[in-house]
This record gives structure tokens, C-alpha cells and sequence, in this order.
């Protein structure tokens, strides 16, 4: 754009002699040029190369008139950019979501994996992992992170369309520091991608990722710290990293982020990147925050980050380069940029700001705020946001601060356009900044029209239905015997011929053998022919009997009954006889006048006709009536007795019946044979009508439909069903330290199913209601023995906000191990032993703020003045160590102990603040689990400034060097020459100090104020617990349980106990130890530098080093035994002294023993954990 200047105003750049600033042959040519001659337009909007840098613009934005590129009006007039349109009623294939591992780590709102709910995200990345500068490996970045990768990607299990990926990079990847350009190394390098794709495979597979999000936010980009080579290395890297992944079983996903700048889009080569991903994530939020003071173009205006103007602006940008809209995932987010305006009075967009907001607690960072914090703040300070419909954004504001945010309202806003616009999706960052409740990622479930789909599978399978099927008794065909393994039913009734004559019956055979009354193995019925009556026969079975059959045979021919074959329907005892129960769902109507016969009447409950025979089952005779059928003979036929049934009746019915009258042992002529299918039961037969008359006979067969269904649990549910009862009967069963043999153990009471359906109860948000309300019925039968360890009541305590830090498995297995106190603690009785208590009030911690402190409020045991000396507080002190030489003379040797950080002078985004070490659950006697976390300054006061390598080491290490001959130093070495300016020349020590005396150099290596790289802030009662354990001080910790025990104190008592092995779970932390090895290496480091100078200077061998690390083995060597006796004596002590035997009745003592013996077994399990790896000291 044209500028004008004025006399006084120097000439800048490309300013011609009228004093105009421009570009091109009208500025810049020698004619008329006076400044900046050299200078080159951004693009050639018709000047020629010779004026130009580049014919055209980067992205195919447009070039001005002025030779510059943008995409606003100014530069592109009245040329817009056409992309397709698509309804915002569709449907988002991918919703996308960021979770943070340092989520778990933040001093409050902390957010676990199982507080996401299932069915909203098709893709949720863990963000981040790292990259070795040296050995291209993934690797996590931080040692916490691990165990929340099985944490996610468990999720997938409840969840069959999830894809749980892993991303690389993030803002500050590109940062000065190692990893500043390691992804220009690997995309320059094939060799260095080899690597890099080896490891990455591996570690995919290790952890179950699908695939891999790539965060290179800042390719080429100069200023942070791109190359010009990226643009063109970037799409090959790609391309060789999906090759490699389509090689794996389905981690194949792959995904980059794209910023929503020009700036830093512009070095993306999109067309080319396209090929290669499965879709793009554009970073469309942070459009605006705390960088753009001082931005001519921007300034500190309140302007919201998540603007939907600027938003399409920046897809502008990609539909100029073709992206496919179906691999566009528009970025939301889930927390605010926030502001400390210029004035209270002006709030609106386009006011002024001062700076970024006051820092909040959890997110704990200027000019941010989770949407956590934001609900918090609104919901305390009852504000009421407002909506700004063209930006689709929310604002609130209270005192001096301001935010903008995203929720239910412009989140729909948003989707409605992303759907407009054809996008496969959109993404957010970041799901771990919600509500404990997940409020904002239900919220994006409504909005996205993705359904929180059924969960995995096999819980649809939760309860199996079970068929059983049975065989119902039937008559052979004429001629052929039972099935295989069937019975013969014998005859029961009285006109028998003899004892053992079976039912029989030769109806419609007309010569061919007989049939037999068939039954299936199962217990059978009792069968008789009903009545002969010496021929004047009576067809009436008797009470419980049914009619199966009939024939006429034997029976007076002037008269018109039958003898009927019948069978019981239950045995002696009133049971059902299965074989018989299809029979009595039907009954035949009257005959011999079977005209009259009817279904239907009243209070019947057969009013349906299954079938009509002439002669009923058999061998009924019906009377001669007017049924006329011209194709059959002869045309005058009988009536048809009728079978009554309910169609509408479920099983057991008879199905699929149908007449038959050619299956038999023989064929031939026009006679008609009377048989049935195999799979078929005879019902009813007609020997007279229908053509059959004197020849055969037809028999009407159906299927025997009879089989009942039963519900059950599934294997797997029916063995946790079964572990319940077990551990219910003996908690113990379940304990993995237990000392039962496997042989009286239950076999039944399995572990690991208790503990893998109890985390399903746990985490109620991973399960569909139906299978979570399934297993809790299973559990709740513990509620008969434990009330408060109820499903609901656990789930709601672990899914409080400090419960979740432990992983579901882990806290299902402690309560599995501790029932009685878990019961108690949960139910907030009064007999709860709780060991939240702030033992450093009752023993008196050191105050490491206070210098007016002289010594500890109380002391432990007598100590000699040195220890005394060494209180852990922040400002320099002279210190003394005594050392008696060989002709028993006592010296005063003084030395400084080199001043530190207390814990009041950390900041809040200093790593010992960002990440402090205390109890994972101090209220729990038996949770020795430490973690780290973010420190507020409100807990600041239960910390301290720990050393890892204890300040006592020093002076202990003096003593041994004195007492060990082989070491060499006497105390001369040490008045003369260790606490001297001796040394020549030494190298600065890491921090910026060069000290020349040797005392100094020890000291300072084991951290300052200058040096302060290794401290830790450390709960206050566990740093004193430390340093009582480091100078073998066990005798006096025993000394303090006794002395809490004779108090009367079993809480303070069990929680040093607890402590002893949270001392050493906090050592074997790995940036823990880490920190102990670094400060290791200085101090030998400097003992072998101090040796080598004492021997040149007195050709004398002192062996520092040697010493040092035989002192700091055998210290630890010590340390870790001397502890684990110590908690093995204190558990046989409880074991003995806690016994229901010597308080019966005494509910309150019952309670108290229960808890003690929970205490020592949740102990026991973790005595392995009372060590120290003594091969990697050094």
C-alpha cells in the first residue's frame, strides 16, 4: 500500500525522490529510486522478475497491485474462492480429541482416561510423546505416562470404533533445546527415518496405538528453528512413514496438524502432504492471545481465539491448494484465552488488554483457562457469559480479568458450519481440559451427530439364553422299530395279555408288522389301551391321562366307540413328563357324531381346529354324514372329528404339520401308507376318507416343537458371580499374598476377574448402563457383609477428584485386599483410622522458611551436633565437623553449607513446583504410592527442598574416610588441604560457580541457589523420614512408633510405618533417581579431580572416589535393609498385638483389629518395593 512521509521522516526503503514508498520499476528503478533500491517485491503482480522475488504467492493467495500476498480484499479485490457446500444436518465421520498426559499431573482438576465417555471421539491422540535427538527412538516423555497408555487405549475395548493414536511433537517441540530440529533431521535423513520408523512400529505395538499424529507445527519456519529443506523433505518423510505403517496389522492411522496461520501455513507443501494422511488437523483456536502485543497488525485487543470469521479465512487457505474437505478436522477448544483488561469499563471486543490473565491454579499459566476454571470461576462469582454470534464465541469477564470461550451453544455453531463446509470432522483440543463430570465432551456428542454407539460386543452377551429341546414320544411307522436308544412303553392296563406286552397298534398297517409306541430316553410315561371291556369298549382315558391313539379293533361293531391309547402327562411325584407335554396342548371334540364337535367356547383355552380326521386319531369312528368329495372314493364319506389347539399359543405347540400318504416299508397300487417323516410325530390319522378307505390310511405329521429357553450369565460373569461368593466367605482368598496354599485357597475366588469387573464398576463412564448395572448386581452381594463397598457408593468415592490417580485395577485390588477399612473409610465411621494427620506437627519437621528456627520442635533422639547443624533450611550456614586424628586430638574442621531454595522461593513454573512429590491417598494407611504433581502455593507449606543426595552425606563421609586406612586421608588432609583454595584453574561447575577449595566444589555439586537442577520439593514428613533413614537413624524411627503406640496414637504409628516404604518409592522414582545419579556424577566428578590435584601437589594417593563409592554403597546397602527389617518387626508386632481375642464383644476394638491386620497385609504386598538398586548407583 501507498505510504506518504514528510520532510523530517528518514527515508526508509524503496522510497523514490517524490518521497513515495512502493515496489517495482516505478520506485526501485535507477531513475527515480533515492533508498532500499534493492528491495524486491513479495510477488510479481506485473512488474517482472527482474522487480520480484517469486512470480506468485505461497498457498495461492493473491498478490496485490503492490507486490505483496494476503487474502483479504486489500489483496485480492473482488476475487473470492469457491468450495462446495454440503448440509449442516449431516454427519461428522471424525471427532477428534487431544489428551494430555501432564493432565493427571496439574495441582487440581486433574483428568483421567476414564473420565472420557465412550462414543464421541472416533480418535483420541496422546499428546506427546518424544523423540532421542541421538537415537531417533520414541520414547514417552515422561516416565508417568506409560501407565496411561493402558489406560486409554482400554477405552477401545468398550468402544470398537475408537482409534487410540499416539502424537509426536506439539508447540514447543521446536523450542531451543535438543529437540529443536529433530524433525528436519529425520525428514533429511533416510537413514534417520529408518530409525525413527523402527522405533516408532515397535512402540506403537508395545502400547496398542493405532497410529501416529505428527505435530510438526513449524516447518521451515526460521524462527523456529525450520530449514529451508523442510518443505520439500516433509511429503517424502511422509510418504515413506505411511509406507512403513500400512506394513503394520492396523496402525495405519496417520495425521498431521496444520497451523491456521499464512505465516506458518505457507511453508506446508499441502497438495503432496494430501497423499499421504489420512486426514488433517488445523489448529483453528488460538487465533489470537498474548503475543499479539506489540503486532502492528494486531495488538493487545480483546479478541477471541476461536473466532469463526477468522476461521474460515483460514480454510480459505486450503481450499486455494485443493485439500480435500473430507480430510479437514476443524480444531476446537476446550479452554479460553484470558486477559487482565486496560480498563474495567471497556469490555467489548476491540478494548484494550494490559497483559495475559492471573494465573488460575490449575492450569497455572498466564493468559489461559480450562473450561474447567472457567465453570468454576462462573459458577462461584455467579457470571453470566455473552454470546457473540458472528465470531460463534462466549464472554465473560469479572474485576480486571476477561476470557473468551467455546461451549454447548457455539460448539454447535461451529459443527454446524464444519458440516457446511464438507469437513470430515472436527477436533479439540483438549478433551483433559473438561469438568470431572466431562460436561463439554457431552456437549460435543449432541452437537456433532455422532452417537454414543453400544458398547464393545460381548456386553450385549452378558446373559445367555440356553435352549433346551425335547423329544416327545411317538408312534413308529407300521413295520419299524423305536428310533436307536429310544424305549418301548409297556402296557399298564388291566386287560393286558401279559406282564411285559408293549403298546402296540396295527391301525392302517392292513398287514404290514405293527407300529410301537416310541419314547425318547428320559423318564417315561405309563401307557394303556382304555377300555376293551370284553369289546364294548369305552374310549375315555383316565384322569391324567391323554389320548395318543385308538383303534377299533376288539371292539362290538354294532357300537360306535373305540379303545382309546393314553398316557400320564406327569410321573408319581406331579413333575412334568417332557415326552408327553405337546399332547396335552391339544384334545379332540366329540365323536361319534363328530359333527357336533366344537373348538370354540366358552372358557376353552383350545379354541382352534389343527386338523380333521374321519377317524380322529386312529381308529375313531365317526358317523356318516353329507361331505361330498367328487375327486375321491366313495363320495358319501364320514364326518370329521376335530383337534383343538391354540394357534396363537407359543412352544410347545405342534408346527409345520401336513398330511401324508406315501411314506412306508411298501408301495404299490392305489393303497395309501400312513407314515411320517423321521423328524416328524404321527397327530392324527384317516383310514376312511380322502381315498384311503380299506387301503391304508394317511397320517398327519407334525414337528414336535418343545424346547425352553433359560437366562444365565455368561461364563465370564458367572466365574466373577463366583469369586464374589468366594471372597465373601474368605476375603483373604483373593489377596496375591495370601499365605494360604493353593490347595485350601477356593478355587473359584480368581483375582485377576474380581479385580478386572470391579475396575469396570469403578469406571461406570466406559461401560454401557446395562453391563454396568449387571455387574453391579453381581458385586452388591458384598453389601450384605461391607455396606458401604456397594457398587454405586464405590464408584461415586473413586471417581472423586483425588481418587482417580490411582488406576482403576489398582484401587479394585486394594480394596479386594482391605475391605474393613475401605468399608470404614468410605462410610466416614468414627472408627476410621485415618493417616492424613500432619505427623510434622507431632515430631516436629524442620521449617526450612523460618531462620529464626534453631533446631527441630522436636528431636528424634540424641544427635551429635553436626546432624544437628545440618537443619534443611535455605540460607548458607557454617557448619562443623570434629575429626580426631591418630594421637586422639580433636579438631574443629568448619566448612559451609552453600545456601539453596527454600520452598517458598520455587515459582510456579519451576520443575519442583510443576512436579512435587507427596501421597497418591494419605488418608489410606496402606497407600504407599507416591506421585507427582503441581504444588499450589497454598500447599506449598507442606513441601520442602529436598536433597537426593542427603546434605548429612558429606560430614558422614568424612568420618568414614578418617576410619578406613585404605582411603588415606587423615585430618591434616583435611585442615590442609580440603578445606583450602588449593585448586588451580578448575572448570565452572554447572550453575556458574568455580570454587577453588575442594569442601566448596563437594558442597556445591550437591545443589545452591546457582546449581539448583536436581532439588525436588518433597513432602515435609517424608524428607524427614529421608534423611532419618540415610544416617541410619532406624533406632530412633523405632523409638517414635513406640513412644505413638504407648500415646495411644495407632494412626501416627502406621503412617511412619507407610512412610518407611513411601521413602523409598519416592527414591526409586525414575526422575527421581535420575536426579540422585546426576548429582552422583558431580561429586565423584569432583572427588577424582580433587585426588588427582592433592597428588600432584604432595605426590601423595588419597582414594576419594574409591572411598565414595564403597561409603555410598554400603550407605545404601543399609539404608535398605535396616528399613525393611524395621517394617517386617512393626507388622509381626501388629500381627501379635491386634488380635479379636483380646477385646470379645467390643465392636470398636473389632474394628480397629480388622483395619490393623488390612494394614499389614496391604504392606506385606509391597516389601519388594523397601530397595535400592545398588548396581546403578553410580
Amino acid at each position: 500500500m501507498l505510504q506518504m512521509i514528510d520532510e523530517s521522516h528518514e527515508l526508509t526503503a524503496f522510497s523514490n525522490k517524490f518521497g513515495i514508498c512502493g515496489l517495482g520499476p516505478d520506485f526501485c528503478g535507477a531513475d527515480v529510486c533515492v533508498a532500499g533500491c534493492d528491495s524486491k517485491a513479495e510477488c510479481d503482480p506485473g512488474f517482472g522478475s527482474e522487480w520480484s522475488e517469486k512470480s506468485g504467492c505461497p498457498l495461492n493467495v493473491c498478490c496485490s497491485k503492490f507486490g505483496f500476498c494476503g487474502v483479504t480484499k486489500e489483496f485480492c479485490g473482488n476475487k473470492t474462492v469457491t468450495h462446495k457446500t454440503c448440509s449442516k444436518d449431516g454427519y461428522l465421520s471424525r471427532v477428534v480429541g487431544y489428551y494430555e498426559g501432564w493432565s493427571t499431573r496439574r495441582a487440581c482438576n486433574q483428568f483421567w482416561p476414564e473420565q472420557i465417555p465412550l462414543g464421541v471421539y472416533s480418535h483420541i491422540n496422546f499428546a506427546f510423546a518424544t523423540i532421542d535427538p541421538e537415537t531417533y527412538e520414541v520414547l514417552p516423555a515422561d516416565e508417568a505416562d506409560a501407565p496411561l497408555y493402558e489406560r486409554l487405549t482400554t477405552l477401545k475395548q468398550y468402544d470398537p470404533d475408537l482409534k487410540v493414536m499416539i502424537a509426536l511433537g506439539g508447540w514447543t517441540f521446536n523450542d531451543p533445546g535438543p529437540t529443536a530440529t529433530i524433525f528436519s533431521d529425520i525428514a533429511a535423513s533416510e537413514e534417520k527415518q529408518k530409525k525413527f520408523f523402527k522405533s516408532l512400529v515397535s512402540f506403537m505395538s508395545t502400547h496398542d496405538f493405532d497410529g501416529v499424529d505428527l505435530d510438526w507445527e513449524y516447518p521451515e519456519a526460521d524462527d523456529r528453528n525450520g530449514k529451508p529443506a523442510d518443505y520439500g523433505n516433509f511429503p517424502k518423510f511422509l510418504a515413506n512413514l505411511k509406507s512403513t505403517l500400512d506394513k503394520t496389522p492396523g496402525r495405519n492411522e496417520l495425521s498431521i496438524t496444520l497451523p491456521a496461520s499464512y505465516w506458518y501455513l505457507q511453508h506446508f507443501d499441502l497438495k503432496k502432504l494430501g497423499k499421504h494422511v489420512s486426514f488433517f488437523n488445523i489448529m483453528t483456536y488460538d487465533m489470537h492471545g498474548t503475543w499479539d502485543r506489540g503486532n502492528k497488525w494486531t495488538g493487545e485487543y480483546l479478541n477471541a481465539h476461536t473466532n469463526l470469521t477468522e476461521i474460515k479465512n483460514s480454510l480459505d487457505l486450503l481450499w486455494r491448494n485443493d485439500v480435500k474437505a473430507e480430510q479437514v478436522v476443524m480444531g476446537l477448544a476446550f479452554y479460553g484465552r484470558a486477559y487482565t483488561v486496560a480498563s474495567p469499563s471497556c469490555v467489548e471486543p476491540g478494548c484494550l488488554y494490559l497483559s495475559g490473565s492471573v494465573k488460575a491454579d490449575c492450569s497455572y499459566e498466564t493468559g489461559i483457562l480450562l473450561n474447567s476454571e472457567i465453570v468454576g470461576t462462573m459458577t462461584t462469582k455467579s457470571l453470566s457469559p455473552k454470546l457473540y454470534k458472528d465470531a460463534a464465541v462466549k464472554v465473560t469477564h469479572w474485576d480486571n480479568q476477561w476470557v473468551s470461550y467455546d461451549d454447548k451453544d457455539t460448539f454447535k455453531m461451529k459443527a454446524d458450519f464444519a458440516r457446511e463446509q464438507c469437513l470430515g470432522g472436527v477436533m479439540v483440543w483438549a478433551i483433559s481440559h473438561d469438568t470431572k463430570n466431562a460436561t463439554f465432551t457431552k456437549a460435543l456428542a449432541q452437537v456433532s451427530n455422532r452417537r454414543i454407539i453400544a458398547q464393545r460386543q460381548v456386553e450385549d452377551q452378558d446373559h445367555i439364553t440356553d435352549t433346551t429341546n425335547y423329544d416327545t414320544c411317538k408312534w413308529s411307522n407300521c413295520g419299524e422299530a423305536c428310533p436307536a436308544g429310544w424305549q418301548m412303553i409297556p402296557r399298564e392296563d388291566q386287560w393286558r395279555n401279559k406282564k411285559d406286552e408293549y403298546m402296540l397298534d396295527t391301525t392302517g398297517c392292513n398287514g404290514v408288522g405293527f407300529r410301537s409306541w416310541c419314547c425318547p430316553p428320559t423318564k417315561a410315561p405309563k401307557c394303556g389301551w382304555y377300555s376293551f371291556n370284553n369289546g364294548h369298549c369305552e374310549s375315555q382315558c383316565p384322569s391324567g391321562m391323554v389320548e395318543i391313539g385308538s383303534t377299533r379293533n376288539g371292539c362290538k361293531s354294532t357300537e360306535f366307540d373305540y379303545q382309546a391309547a393314553c398316557c400320564t402327562i406327569e410321573d408319581d411325584n406331579g413333575n412334568e413328563l417332557t415326552s408327553m407335554t405337546l399332547y396335552s396342548t391339544s384334545e379332540w371334540a366329540a365323536s361319534p357324531h363328530c359333527d357336533t364337535g366344537v373348538c370354540s367356547f366358552k372358557g376353552t383355552t383350545m379354541p382352534d381346529i389343527l386338523v380333521q380326521s374321519g377317524t380322529g386319531s386312529g381308529g375313531v369312528y365317526c358317523m356318516p354324514g353329507n361331505v361330498y368329495k367328487e375327486t375321491v372314493y366313495p363320495k358319501h364319506q364320514q364326518t370329521e372329528r376335530k383337534l383343538c389347539y391354540n394357534k396363537d399359543g407359543k412352544p410347545p405347540k405342534w408346527d409345520k404339520c401336513q398330511w401324508h400318504n406315501n411314506i412306508g416299508l411298501g408301495k404299490g397300487g392305489q393303497r395309501c401308507w400312513s407314515g411320517c417323516p423321521d423328524d416328524t410325530v404321527r397327530v392324527a390319522m384317516n383310514t376312511y376318507n380322502n381315498g384311503c378307505y380299506a387301503r391304508g390310511g394317511e397320517a398327519f405329521c407334525c414337528n414336535a416343537n418343545y424346547y425352553t429357553e433359560s437366562t444365565r450369565l455368561s461364563d465370564d460373569l458367572q466365574n466373577f458371580q463366583d469369586a464374589v461368593d468366594a471372597w465373601i466367605k474368605d476375603p483373604g482368598c483373593a489377596s496375591s499374598s495370601s499365605s494360604k496354599s493353593l490347595s485350601t485357597r477356593d478355587s473359584k475366588c480368581d483375582r485377576d476377574i474380581l479385580v478386572f469387573h470391579l475396575a469396570q464398576i469403578l469406571t461406570s463412564g466406559i461401560s454401557s448402563q446395562d453391563h454396568w448395572e449387571t455387574l453391579a448386581k453381581i458385586w452388591d452381594d458384598v453389601a450384605v457383609k461391607y455396606a458401604h463397598l456397594a457398587a454405586k457408593t464405590l464408584m461415586e468415592y473413586f471417581s472423586s477428584e483425588d481418587k482417580l490417580m490411582g488406576a482403576p485395577k489398582v484401587f479394585a485390588g486394594k480394596v479386594l485386599d482391605q475391605p474393613n477399612t475401605y468399608d470404614l473409610m468410605i462410610a466416614g465411621d468414627k472408627n476410621f483410622i485415618s493417616c492424613d494427620e500432619d505427623l510434622c506437627k507431632t515430631l516436629g519437621c524442620d521449617d526450612e522458611d523460618d531462620e529464626a528456627l534453631a533446631r527441630r520442635h522436636h528431636q528424634w533422639g540424641e544427635q551429635r551436633d553436626v546432624l544437628r547443624s545440618l537443619e534443611k533450611r535455605g540460607p548458607a550456614e557454617l557448619v562443623a565437623w570434629y575429626c580426631t586424628d591418630s594421637a586422639g586430638k580433636t579438631w574443629k574442621i568448619e566448612y559451609w553449607k552453600h545456601a539453596y531454595p527454600s520452598r517458598g522461593a520455587w515459582k510456579g513454573n519451576e520443575r519442583p513446583m510443576r512436579e512435587g512429590v507427596s501421597y497418591s491417598d494419605q488418608e489410606q494407611c496402606a497407600n504407599c504410592d507416591v506421585s507427582e504433581r503441581q504444588i499450589t502455593k497454598k500447599e506449598k507449606r507442606n513441601f520442602t527442598t529436598e536433597h537426593i543426595v542427603e546434605l548429612q552425606s558429606i560430614p558422614m563421609f568424612f568420618d568414614y574416610l578418617v576410619k578406613n586406612s585404605m582411603c588415606g586421608v587423615d585430618c591434616a588432609f583435611f585442615l590442609n588441604y580440603f578445606m583450602q583454595d588449593v585448586l588451580v584453574d578448575p572448570p565452572t561447575l554447572p550453575g556458574g560457580n568455580n570454587f577453588k577449595t575442594p569442601v566448596d566444589r563437594i558442597m556445591e555439586s550437591l545443589g545452591s541457589d546457582e546449581l539448583r537442577e536436581n532439588f525436588r520439593l518433597l513432602n515435609k514428613f517424608l524428607n524427614e523420614l529421608k534423611g532419618q533413614l540415610w544416617r541410619s537413624g532406624i533406632g530412633e524411627v523405632n523409638s517414635r512408633v513406640t513412644n505413638l503406640l504407648n500415646d495411644k496414637d495407632l494412626a501416627g504409628a502406621l503412617s511412619i510405618v507407610r512412610g518407611v516404604v513411601s521413602v523409598f518409592n519416592y527414591m526409586n522414582l525414575p526422575k527421581v533417581w535420575r536426579r540422585y545419579k546426576q548429582t552422583n556424577i558431580l561429586v565423584r566428578q569432583e572427588l577424582e579431580r580433587i585426588q588427582n590435584a592433592y597428588k600432584a601437589a604432595s605426590s601423595k594417593d588419597v582414594k576419594l572416589l574409591q572411598c565414595w563409592d564403597l561409603f555410598l554403597y554400603d550407605l545404601m546397602k543399609s539404608m535398605a535393609g535396616e528399613s525393611r527389617q524395621f517394617v517386617v518387626d512393626q507388622l509381626a508386632k501388629f500381627k501379635n498385638d491386634w488380635v479379636e481375642g483380646k477385646k470379645p464383644g467390643d465392636e470398636d476394638w473389632l474394628a480397629e483389629v480388622q483395619q490393623v491386620q488390612d494394614f499389614v497385609k496391604g504392606i506385606e504386598k509391597q516389601l519388594d518395593k523397601i530397595s535400592i538398586n545398588l548396581k546403578d548407583l553410580f
